[in-house]
């Protein structure tokens, strides 16, 4: 009897030739047959081949469909359209400057057009800052004309028009455009020299048929295009009609950090002289959303509804509308300390710079969180909180089993270390110190261990001259032992020697100096320990100066498992890792700090 069962478990190319070879022979003409060594075979590998081929195609194309899975950006743009989701363009850099012009001349006002250009280098490289405005100024009573706070955008100001037709599309041609410099303005005709201004819609619930407002999509070549009303959600464009936009396309490379501004003119121009003074430098550049970005903010986007009622929403709404953003937390105010209902509290660490400007902070909060929210919702901005480490590891190693230097080997330790903590540089982090010791000894396969400690300490804005307290929050359990918390030395008013503070056995802090090698001890109730909770109290210290560049405050964990809260990142510089290499045998010894 015939046996025409075929088996479909294999997706390899030589288990489906297998299975091919096995249903044949199940049947009774082929029961014998050597297919080897025959034509046949020839068939089978084609047909398997054929059949592997498609499996592949159809796997990847299926992938394609579903957003964790896809591995095009096009595919995940495609498939975020669903969720009304258009992925962020590039955004310009922005910088502030006052500029002052001196010329011969009776007009006692002057105009700068929008489309003005700076140029200013960095690395080597020189950028195009355009402004994207009229300014209008008075002449001043030296004779001078100021510009004052005039907002400069890195990349080129561009304008394209359109007749409407009925097979009009609106592509925008410039793949670096940033969107929130879009500006589309619709005239009933070509002649027409006044038009209406439509804007951007991110809420069609409140749309009617006359409402002036357009859509946004990004296309499968990378390009966005703009989208009018259809007559029921939005006013329809009618034939004839002219379409004018206007936009900056932003610098392909990232033109951060720009400080030095030339604006330039033309050769035969009557100004005697420029001075263009910076009062921000160059800030906020970003590229377009990577897929990863896409398949991260869509879903989140989509949960939030553009709108912020709960702390999830103010992180999603910053992450998509805020472009100087590498990563932020936001909580409420019932969980702060101190308690402050009816708070929103967000913290951003930022792409360029270490803590956002004021003007910054003043953008996020007013042009995009505010607007999203209930008008009585509290909204602060708060700075990032650095926890500093420094890491002490001894590395053991077998010198048979590697032809590696004992310095070589440091920097191969030195630079993993670097590498693993550089993870977690993020809020609501931490540090598993089982998963940084299993990692040094992965660092090159002659070390047989290592013991690695971790000491915490946070740099501190000291109030010089002032009688001033200090609350310090390591997040994390302190060690109880005498001298586990101390401070880097400084000095007091009226006094040339240097003093420092450190944790006695009990829950206080002692305020000593060193004369002939013993601490003599000024004040034994200098502040308090809170060691479950990490916190640090320094009480009525009056600071004239230090003896180091920076006031440092450490302490040295219950445990080496680091943890991080709210607006708390941890942090290693390399100057703060040391490593010692010891050979297992012969116990020689190398100690180096890597600058």
């Amino acid at each position: 009897m015939e046996n025409r069962k075929l088996e479909i478990d294999e997706l390899s190319y030589d288990g489906i030739k297998k299975q091919l070879k096995s249903f044949l022979r199940g049947q009774t003409r082929f029961k014998d047959f050597d297919f080897e060594g025959s034509n046949m075979n020839v068939l089978i590998e084609l047909l398997a081949y054929n059949t592997y081929y498609n499996s592949l195609y159809d796997n990847f194309t299926l992938n394609e469909v579903f957003l964790d899975s896809a591995s095009k950006r096009e595919s995940a743009v495609s498939i975020v359209k669903l969720l009304s989701y258009t992925p962020k363009s590039f955004t310009c850099s922005t910088a502030i400057v006052d500029v002052t012009m001196k010329f011969d001349s009776t007009s006692n006002e002057l105009l700068m057009q929008k489309g003005q250009t700076f140029t200013s280098m960095i690395d080597g490289k020189t950028f195009t800052f355009v402004t994207n405005e009229d300014n209008l100024v008075y002449r001043r009573p030296d004779g001078t004309f100021l510009f004052p706070n005039l907002k400069i955008y890195g990349g080129q100001l561009i304008n394209q028009t359109f007749i409407v037709d009925p097979f009009s599309k609106f592509l925008i041609s410039n793949k670096t455009v940033d969107l929130s410099t879009l500006k589309v303005v619709v005239y009933s005709n070509s002649t027409e020299t006044v038009g209406s201004t439509f804007t951007l819609s991110d809420n069609v619930t409140s749309a009617t048929e006359n409402s002036e407002i357009y859509f946004l999509k990004e296309n499968e070549t990378g390009f966005y295009e703009i989208e009018f009303g259809n007559g029921k959600i939005g006013k329809l464009l009618e034939y004839g009609n002219l379409v004018r936009i206007e936009y900056i396309a932003s610098s392909i490379e990232d033109s951060n950090g720009c400080a030095s501004f030339t604006l330039s003119t033309s050769s035969n121009s009557t100004i005697n002289s420029i001075k263009v003074k910076t009062k921000q430098k160059a800030i906020g550049w970003s590229e377009k959303e990577t897929l990863e970005e896409i398949k991260f903010n869509a879903p989140r986007h989509h949960m939030t509804q553009n709108r912020g009622v709960n702390a999830f929403d103010f992180e999603t709404l910053t992450k998509r509308y805020f472009s100087n953003c590498k990563s932020v937390i936001a909580w409420g105010g019932e969980s702060n300390i101190p308690v402050a209902y009816n708070t929103v509290f967000v913290c951003v660490q930022p792409k360029t710079g270490t803590y956002l400007t004021a003007d910054e902070k003043k953008v996020l909060v007013n042009e995009i969180l505010k607007p999203k929210t209930f008008p009585s919702t509290k909204i602060q901005i708060v700075d990032s909180d650095f926890i500093f480490l420094k890491i002490y590891s001894n590395v053991y190693c077998d010198s048979n089993k590697s032809i590696l230097t004992k310095s070589e080997i440091m920097s191969l330790v030195k630079q993993n270390i670097l590498n693993f903590c550089a993870n977690g540089q993020k809020f609501n982090t931490s540090l598993k110190y089982s998963q940084l010791v299993s990692s040094i000894d992965k660092s090159e396969k002659s070390i047989v261990n290592n013991i690695t400690t971790i000491e915490l300490f946070k740099i501190i804005a000291p109030k010089i001259n002032i009688n001033g307290t200090y609350t310090i929050d390591f997040c994390n359990q302190l060690s109880k032992e005498e001298s586990s918390i101390r401070t880097s030395g400084f000095y007091l008013q009226d006094s040339n020697v240097v003093y420092y503070i450190e944790n006695d056995n009990n829950e206080n802090l002692v305020l000593y100096y060193i004369q002939d090698s013993e601490k003599i001890v000024v004040n034994k109730h200098q502040g308090t320990v809170d060691f479950v909770k990490g916190i640090v109290k320094i009480n009525g210290v009056n600071i004239s100066s230090l003896n180091t560049n920076e006031f440092t405050v450490h302490a040295k964990p219950a445990s080496f498992d680091i943890f991080g809260k709210n607006n708390t990142i941890i942090d290693v510089n390399a100057d703060d890792v040391v490593v010692e290499v010891q050979n297992q045998k012969d116990s020689e010894k190398t100690t180096a700090i890597y600058q």
